[in-house]
């Protein structure tokens, strides 16, 4: 008869202990490894759950607060797992509709897709780096526009090439429109100037020097 009792209430205690809700209680990123505040109780060094741990890895750690599952195989909690991650009152939901992706970081940086809108929005509070070791395309049935607080530049080990039916190229600085060319500039088709043109050196039309001529 005690032998049945412990034998219940040992699969009852197991059973408990397959699923439980808890609170992150500390982290070793180091060894991908947590501890959970389950009631009273603290686990032990847990692993966590992540998208991929293969050839192909993902690496998005839990932080210390944030609400999971502990799942246990055969209720023994020695043997958990973490699964990440579940809303709280501390840290609500931070989006409301079923066609709307977003992840917000926690220095403010915001990357969103609505599908309902076709949208892919991204607000980074920080740089943006882009590495790639083969070719980038980037192909838009739309404008593309680039505007920068700052300077913008463009380096190449090779040509540049740009290929529209109409270019414009403004500078304004001080209030005065101003571009500045280095290096060789080849044009073919026809020049129009509005203004003065102030050159250091001659200006050849047909092989001739336009800059002394008798008027």
């Amino acid at each position: 008869m005690l032998d049945l009792e412990y034998r219940i209430a040992e699969l009852e205690r197991r059973l408990a202990n397959i699923a439980q809700l808890g609170t992150i209680s500390a982290a070793d990123y180091g060894k991908a490894r947590v501890r959970v505040n389950i009631g009273e109780r603290q686990s032990g060094w847990l692993p966590w759950v992540t998208a991929r741990a293969g050839g192909d890895r993902t690496w998005w750690a839990p932080e210390i607060g944030e609400q999971v599952l502990v799942i246990s195989p055969s209720g023994n909690p020695a043997q958990g797992i973490v699964m990440p991650a579940i809303y709280s009152q501390a840290a609500p939901a931070p989006g409301a509709s079923a066609d709307v992706a977003r992840i917000e970081f926690a220095d403010g940086t915001v990357i969103e897709y609505s599908r309902g809108e076709g949208r892919l929005f991204a607000n980074v509070k920080g740089d943006v780096e882009v590495v790639a070791e083969g070719t980038v395309t980037v192909d838009a049935g739309g404008d593309v526009t680039v505007t920068s607080a700052a300077s913008i530049a463009v380096e190449a080990s090779a040509n540049v090439s740009i290929t529209a039916p109409f270019v414009s190229i403004q500078s304004t600085e001080g209030g005065a429109a101003q571009a500045s060319l280095k290096g060789n500039f080849s044009l073919e088709g026809n020049l129009d100037v509005t203004g003065n043109i102030n050159a250091t050196g001659d200006i050849l039309a047909g092989g001739a020097n336009s800059n002394h001529h008798d008027h």
